[in-house]
């Protein structure tokens, strides 16, 4: 790789090189793990007038909780997300968002986030479970290489037991 090369980073919500992207910019705290971000969601994120698409919601919260992760130098992927929408989240307005991490067993890691407005109002919430994973090598995207199991991608059909016939 030539020394000039310098990577990109697309993410979504926090990539500074995606023009369509949020571009959200965490604060850590290491004793806690916790993430921090004060966010304004976009006009073009709205779902129902003036508020905040529950879509864009669900991603704010689970990439709180991978900064959490992320912040502390751990890489891990979303296995499960769980979001509780409390109240509706104006767009263009101030809001708090948090993320920190509850459990950490193995390979497996318990999260929580939320967000909150400009009085402390909670608007949303989300439990995560995460997986670390291995960085793979630089264009490898093998689910192996990532810290997976390998499992085959389709399995053989169960052949049910022939019912008895009684007579």
């Amino acid at each position: 790789m030539p020394a000039s090369f310098t990577p990109k980073n697309y993410c979504f919500a926090c990539g500074p090189d995606n023009p369509e992207g949020l571009r959200l910019v965490f604060r850590y705290t290491p004793k806690k793990h916790l993430a921090v971000c004060t966010v304004r969601i976009p006009a073009r994120y709205q779902g129902a007038t003036g508020f905040a698409h529950g879509g864009i919601l669900a991603t704010l919260l689970d990439e709180a909780m991978a900064k959490s992760n992320g912040l502390s130098g751990i890489r891990a992927m979303t296995l499960r997300l769980q979001v509780s929408y409390r109240r509706v989240a104006p767009i263009l307005r101030k809001l708090r968002l948090t993320g920190w991490r509850t459990r950490k067993r193995g390979r497996k890691l318990n999260l929580r986030s939320e967000l909150r407005d400009q009085h402390g109002n909670l608007l949303a919430e989300a439990r995560g479970l995460f997986l670390e994973v291995t960085a793979p090598p630089f264009g490898k995207t093998s689910p192996s290489i990532a810290g997976f199991s390998k499992r085959p991608t389709q399995s053989k059909p169960r052949r049910r037991p022939k019912a008895s016939r009684g007579r």
